[in-house]
């Protein structure tokens, strides 16, 4: 995959958390990653991935190693 902000070619991988549902949180929200419960995502929030109990949440990711930017596949 090409980068849309330098062109550089991205990097496939994933990003994973061990105890929580990964989801997209609006800036505005003031939230405690404590005070998430595994499976609990708000209706204001996207989950991004189902927790498992043996493997955590994991989504697909792309990562440009020249700018850093990052784009989640679904």
């Amino acid at each position: 995959m090409e980068c849309f902000k330098c062109s550089s070619t991205m990097l496939e991988g994933y990003i994973q958390v061990p105890a929580v549902s990964l989801a997209w949180s609006p800036k505005s929200k003031k939230k405690s990653m404590f005070a998430r419960i595994r499976w609990q995502v708000d209706k204001d929030e996207y989950k991004l991935a189902d927790y498992s109990y043996f493997s955590g949440s994991k989504v697909e990711c792309y990562r440009c190693p020249e700018c850093g930017v990052m784009v989640i596949s679904e």
